[in-house]
């Protein structure tokens, strides 16, 4: 994901004064997404060295897996909500 299309930024110090120490994440790149059509959630990438760009991690109103019947390595479909 461009983390460019991405609307906020979380710095480590808002967390914890040694959170970026104690995990190596400067913070954290998030927006506000609806996934699937229907559930909400949120959308964020670790800043990090190394992170992988096409990593995006996904927290729901739902349990996913079990709402969707997911299991690991299947696809899942999100869009960004603006604001």
């Amino acid at each position: 994901m461009d983390r460019g299309l991405l609307t906020m930024y979380l710095p480590a110090a808002a967390l914890g004064p040694n959170w970026e120490t104690d995990v190596g994440q400067a913070g954290y790149f998030w927006a506000r997404i609806v996934i699937a059509d229907r559930y909400r959630g949120i959308a964020f990438q670790a800043d990090e060295p190394g992170y992988p760009s096409d990593l995006v991690e996904l927290i729901c109103e739902v349990h996913l897996r079990d709402t969707l019947g997911l299991r690991d390595g299947d696809s899942i479909t999100f869009r960004i909500v603006a604001g």
